[in-house]
């Protein structure tokens, strides 16, 4: 039940804030034009995960990262060892995001900006009356795609913490992986790969409810 409840604060996390962050950023690109930075957004989801997580395992050390000038363990510390690997994941992630949501951005008529405007609408207004409705579909499928994923994540947590301290960052995927080669349950294992398959279903079964129900994603 820890590790299902961890990977629910996980999805939750992974459903807000990098999709919040990829938004603003790209609305941000929209307006000013300056394409260049996409690949900089995007470079750290090419980068080898396993790579990334030993590097910033050594930013959170507490005595040889900055951990010695934070005052505090990131890793070690079981309240918040789980959003300290979210957060290394984060900046990994929410690029990739951007960029996605920005080429959606590309498919919207500049005649409803102008319009917006000539009609007394700020930036504000048009991001959230224009830009959102607009691409709708790409944000729904990101979303539903991230509760997929979440019930996936695997590498980040075995390479950062392994599931602790204390089992307070497991996830399904770690938790499974332990049953399965540590423990040699694996029928309990199993058991774990049905959960996060049923995961799986919900999220595919989301995507054609939704189409069904007229949204296109």
């Amino acid at each position: 039940m820890k590790a299902l409840t961890n990977n629910l604060i996980w999805t939750l996390i992974f459903l807000t804030i990098p999709v919040i962050m990829g938004l603003i950023v790209a609305e941000l690109l929209r307006k000013t034009k300056w394409t260049f930075l996409q690949p900089f957004f995007f470079f750290p989801v090419i980068l080898p995960v396993a790579s990334v997580g030993l590097i910033w395992k050594f930013i959170y050390h507490p005595i040889r990262g900055l951990g010695k000038y934070l005052d505090v363990v990131v890793l070690g510390n079981p309240e918040i060892a789980l959003y300290g690997i979210a957060f290394a994941n984060i900046w990994a992630w929410w690029g990739f995001l951007c960029v996605v949501f920005y080429s959606a951005m590309q498919g919207i008529s500049s005649e409803l900006y102008e319009s917006a405007r000539l009609d007394g609408a700020n930036k504000w207004q048009e991001f959230i009356y224009i830009t959102i409705p607009q691409i709708i579909p790409t944000i729904v499928f990101m979303e539903v795609m991230t509760i997929i994923w979440s019930f996936l994540v695997f590498d980040w947590v075995w390479i950062m913490t392994q599931g602790g301290p204390a089992g307070s960052s497991e996830l399904l995927a770690t938790l499974l992986y332990k049953k399965a080669f540590y423990s040699y349950k694996v029928g309990e294992a199993s058991a774990i790969g049905v959960i996060i398959s049923l995961f799986g279903f919900l999220g595919v079964s989301l995507y054609y409810y939704l189409n069904k129900r007229g949204v296109e994603v």
